[in-house]
């Protein structure tokens, strides 16, 4: 027989909240830093997945408030880019310049761009992501758009943002019509 029992407002405002985990995965560079947040209460979300990219010279940690609201009704990851928050660089692996994203090296920019959607990619392929939504900020953008282009279907949305753009508002342009 199933309870009637009624969930207390405390209770409920518990199952909302995301959980919040930080783990490591591999990729062709060593190992990839994510922030993953998922929903509370236990379950599968039937949300599409979402990846959010940082901008140059940042981390997953200036995303965190994004995460955890987010994270409420759909899983979430975060990734630092490789060289980026904590993150091996590309050296780690490759024993070659680092191709940081925004630092001006031997690598340059677009190589940076280049390791930044490759450790992406082969993240969403060990999840065995089918689909995805990218939101991204700054050069973010520029990686989003590389992931996108890497395997034809994949990402089903890309929303770009402003650093300190309000939850509310990116999640009106993640869940409206695309």
């Amino acid at each position: 027989m199933v309870s009637g029992k009624r969930l207390s407002s405390i209770a409920r405002d518990e199952v909302r909240k995301a959980n919040l985990r930080r783990a490591y995965f591999d990729c062709r560079y060593g190992q990839l830093h994510v922030r993953t947040a998922f929903p509370g209460g236990g379950g599968f979300d039937e949300r599409t997945t979402l990846v959010i990219l940082h901008d140059a010279g940042g981390s997953s940690r200036d995303l965190l408030a994004w995460v955890r609201e987010l994270g409420e009704d759909r899983s979430v990851y975060a990734p630092d880019f490789p060289g980026h928050g904590e993150s091996d660089g590309t050296t780690a692996v490759a024993g070659e310049a680092p191709p940081v994203l925004g630092a001006a090296n031997a690598a340059g920019t677009e190589a940076g761009l280049d390791s930044a959607a490759a450790a992406v990619f082969d993240f969403c392929m060990d999840l065995r992501l089918r689909s995805i939504h990218l939101l991204a900020v700054g050069a973010g953008v520029e990686v989003a758009r590389r992931v996108a282009a890497a395997r034809e279907g994949l990402v089903a949305r890309l929303v770009e943002a402003k650093p300190g753009e309000s939850t509310a508002a990116v999640r009106a342009r993640l869940d409206g019509p695309a």
